[in-house]
């Protein structure tokens, strides 16, 4: 192993797992948390007008074509009239366009549409046509979709969240990549916001694994926040904890339905066990209309905790061995091995011994990511006998 003392970078932890030191006892076979992943990039309102090219006689409302010559209206789209570009390298250097200027937020954004080509660039290899959204000339700023050219039937393509981080006017445009020959058609365009599912809901508390400790607050919060369409049609938004398995509702309680706010379930009087969280939003009827994934919180007895290297409170304080501590950790490189000894003097004599004369907690040694197990159960029996835990990575 080899590892110079300049390679050493001190860092706060900012985040923690639950480790196990060596030769601890295995942790309960259940733990909590969401039971599924909620739905994922869904997409907002279309910010485009008349993407389809649906309206207008004989150029598209909401658009400005350049150069006029090259664009027309198609009767024959993917949905209904599509914009035709044609023989864009009849109009000199002018590089073919249509856009249309939005005004947007901050956020993720899908750019969307649909193409179709024919004999499209067929004279340079380096021309086409794409979609595009740019900030030009407020920002030098600009993302597009991939290009296409040659003879295609209709097809999607998309740049999926784009991070718009400045507030302002952007150009979306559908053209010329180059100065392409042939024929494409556009329809279905759309620029949309990527948002989170109508109902989120994040579990503020127990915020260890999900585990309500007997000893410990024995009120489960949970930070609740509806998007556009979720406040619209929701008038409350109901919380319960169920039994799992049965499904019997212990605890209830429904909140208005505004656009954030954090929820709040007694659970005191409820006996060990494992409890599904649900959160459903209703509408005027009391019918529901949009619910976010059952969270699973297991009520275990404080005597649990004693099963875990690591674990932390509800203020986020960390606990090592069984004693609140402030975590300080080292970013560290080595080679491995299956042989403590060498990970506690390292080859240039700036191994775990040298390390814990500092007062270090944690280490993370992004060279161990595919490390076998055998090397690391060495590297962590080592770092354990001087006090220090191990934080894993992927590299």
């Amino acid at each position: 192993m080899s590892r110079s003392a300049a390679g050493l970078r001190a860092v706060a932890a900012l985040a923690l797992v639950t480790i196990l030191a060596a030769g601890a006892a295995e942790p309960p076979a259940r733990v909590g948390g969401l039971t599924a992943l909620p739905p994922a990039n869904v997409g907002g309102r279309n910010v485009i007008t008349n993407g389809g090219f649906d309206e207008g006689s004989g150029t598209p409302s909401g658009w400005s074509l350049g150069p006029a010559g090259a664009w027309a209206l198609d009767p024959a789209g993917h949905t209904g009239p599509s914009l035709r570009l044609a023989d864009a390298d009849r109009h000199g250097q002018v590089v073919a366009n249509a856009e249309q200027t939005v005004t947007l937020e901050p956020g993720l954004y899908n750019i969307e549409g649909r193409v179709k080509s024919a004999d499209l660039g067929a004279g340079d290899q380096r021309s086409g046509v794409r979609i595009c959204l740019d900030g030009r000339p407020r920002l030098n700023w600009w993302k597009c979709t991939d290009v296409v050219r040659g003879t295609t039937d209709w097809k999607a393509i998309r740049q999926a969240q784009v991070a718009v981080t400045d507030r302002g006017s952007y150009r979306l445009t559908v053209g010329a990549y180059g100065i392409p020959t042939g024929r494409a058609w556009f329809d279905d365009v759309s620029l949309s916001r990527v948002e989170g599912p109508p109902l989120d809901v994040y579990l503020l508390y127990p915020n260890f694994r999900a585990m309500l400790f007997d000893d410990r607050p024995q009120t489960v919060r949970v930070g609740v926040a509806l998007r556009s369409e979720g406040e619209r049609r929701a008038a409350t938004v109901r919380l319960a904890l169920l039994d799992e398995p049965g499904g019997a509702v212990r605890v209830q309680r429904q909140y208005p339905a505004t656009g954030s706010f954090t929820g709040e379930l007694d659970a005191a009087a409820l006996p060990a066990g494992a409890y599904r969280l649900r959160a459903e939003a209703l509408d005027h009827s009391g019918q529901i209309v949009y619910a976010y994934p059952d969270y699973r919180i297991l009520k275990v007895a404080a005597a649990t905790r004693k099963r875990f290297a690591v674990w932390y409170d509800e203020r986020n304080v960390a606990y090592l061995g069984g004693k609140p501590a402030f975590v300080i950790g080292l970013y560290n490189t080595t080679g491995f091995s299956s042989s403590p000894d060498a990970y506690a003097h390292g080859d240039d004599g700036w191994g775990d011994a040298k390390i814990a004369e500092a007062p270090v907690n944690m280490l993370i040694n992004y060279w161990l990511g595919a490390a076998p197990v055998e090397a690391l159960t060495a590297y962590m029996d080592d770092l354990h006998s001087r006090g220090m835990y191990y934080l894993q990575t992927v590299n």
